[in-house]
């Protein structure tokens, strides 16, 4: 083959690779689908790769041709290895991201399973067979309780041990009030899930005011003003001083201390203001949205 037809050939395949860089941003432009697993992402880069390579070759062989082996040699050498390079620090950061995401994406995905798994065993079994077979309640109480006292037993606090610890609160007989004592218990644990779930220690940081602030005023704001009434009630609050230390680990004890508890402590007033709040974003909303529809019609 003469010198002349591997011209043609290198023209022609430098105008069909970018004729195929065309054709696939048509495809790309009018598409939404993923062919072969492919997103369109990737079909970009694997299009401008060929397009690159193929015009490379080309101007190689034209350099080469034009000034000779020395020439072309310098003035490819210096891009390719520039080109090499910047790959290379691309692969390891993109090696380093991808380890980071699958760590995160293993963490989040832990955390929807254990809440799975505690929604299952702790209220499906720990707190709901006591309620169907009350014959377990004595058991339980073993199980679960905080102190030892001096005849060896174990049980929960009496009513001296726990207003000494807890003076404002009300006392409330683990024997007498079994039913609700697993019904304050099952809430606990559902609402430590729902924290696990949603990632509200992320959300919400500890210790940060604004973010105290922005709990009343998220789309998390539900969920946080239930868990408050809840924990407002002193029955579910007995229930979680007890038991707090089954949940999860301190951060996430100090995190309901400091977003459910305290400003139900801090506030007597605090279910009042949430209601207006929320009252006067609602009207806001539907004041809105009226405007809005008014404009269009004029419109």
């Amino acid at each position: 083959m003469n010198r002349r037809s591997v011209l043609s050939i290198i023209r022609i395949s430098a105008m069909a690779s970018l004729m195929l860089g065309f054709v696939l941003l048509l495809y790309l432009s009018s598409n939404d689908t993923n062919r072969f697993g492919i997103n369109h992402g990737q079909t970009i880069i694997i299009a401008l790769t060929l397009l690159i390579m193929i015009n490379i070759i080309y101007l190689y062989h034209l350099t080469r041709r034009v000034y000779g082996s020395d020439h072309s040699d310098d003035f490819f050498n210096f891009p390719v290895n520039f080109v090499v390079s910047m790959m290379t620090v691309v692969m390891v950061y993109q090696i380093g991201f991808d380890s980071m995401h699958s760590n995160f994406v293993e963490k989040r995905h832990n955390e929807h399973e254990l809440s799975t798994i505690a929604e299952q065993i702790v209220v499906g079994t720990w707190e709901g067979n006591p309620i169907e077979y009350p014959e377990l309640n004595g058991i339980y109480e073993g199980i679960m309780g905080h102190q030892v006292t001096a005849d060896g037993n174990v049980r929960f606090k009496n009513q001296q041990e726990w207003q000494t610890l807890y003076p404002g609160l009300k006392y409330f007989d683990f024997k007498q009030n079994t039913h609700a004592w697993h019904y304050a218990a099952a809430f606990c644990q559902q609402m430590v899930n729902v924290i696990r779930m949603f990632e509200l220690q992320n959300r919400f940081k500890l210790g940060d005011g604004t973010h105290l602030d922005l709990s009343l005023n998220s789309n998390f704001s539900g969920w946080l003003t239930t868990f408050r009434m809840f924990i407002k009630n002193p029955m579910v609050r007995q229930v979680w001083e007890t038991n707090k230390t089954r949940y999860s680990d301190p951060q996430l004890t100090a995190w309901v201390q400091y977003y459910v508890i305290d400003p139900v402590d801090g506030d007597p007033d605090l279910f009042i203001k949430h209601r207006r709040h929320w009252d006067r974003q609602v009207a806001a909303i539907l004041n809105r949205t009226e405007q809005d529809r008014e404009i269009e019609e004029v419109s």
